[in-house]
């Protein structure tokens, strides 16, 4: 009797009609609910966290190959600045209940392929020219999400992370400027 009571208790708000407050089913993100992500927002964590794995590998690469030493100094910089990036994304999608597992997909495995059969100057190009082409891509997806995600603190996140990825594409711009060898673009 007193687990039925219990139950018809908790119910009962709802079967009296209740309020039409809107707290009491807020959206994803929202004020109540900031557990849940939406599909979106899922999606751009999801993205983020692929794309971030994926300069920190490339870059790896790169400081091991690079034939000259801004190159590396520049992959370096993206393994400390994608590292960073990472831990934050994981924390705050771990505290939304969104398990990132990201993933390298087709593409990574052709780059680090290719990048793994050059040889010097052209290595150091061709690594340079994919850092821009990536980063180009980050850029607008991350400003996009800064500006549209549901969820507040992802937002945030995003919005926080954007001026690295605009560093590191001005930062790639100029690596590829400043020396003929790595001005011609082989990828």
């Amino acid at each position: 009797m007193v687990g039925m009571a219990v139950v018809i208790a908790t119910s009962v708000p709802s079967c009296a009609g209740g309020s039409n407050d809107s707290t009491a089913n807020p959206k994803p993100g929202e004020s109540g609910n900031t557990l849940a992500l939406s599909a979106h927002d899922r999606e751009f964590a999801t993205k983020a966290a692929e794309h971030g794995l994926r300069e920190i590998e490339l870059a790896r690469i790169a400081v091991s190959r690079a034939t000259t030493e801004p190159v590396k100094s520049y992959a370096q910089m993206l393994i400390d600045d994608h590292e960073e990036a990472q831990e934050q994304l994981e924390n705050l999608t771990r505290i939304k209940h969104l398990d990132l597992r990201p993933r390298l997909d087709k593409e990574y495995e052709a780059d680090k392929n290719r990048l793994q059969q050059l040889e010097w100057a052209e290595f150091d190009a061709t690594y340079v020219s994919m850092m821009i082409a990536d980063h180009e891509v980050a850029i607008d997806l991350f400003s996009h999400t800064a500006d549209e995600a549901q969820d507040a603190e992802l937002r945030r996140w995003a919005s926080s992370t954007l001026p690295k990825l605009q560093h590191h594409l001005q930062r790639a711009t100029e690596l590829r400027q400043s020396s003929g060898r790595i001005g011609v673009r082989v990828w």
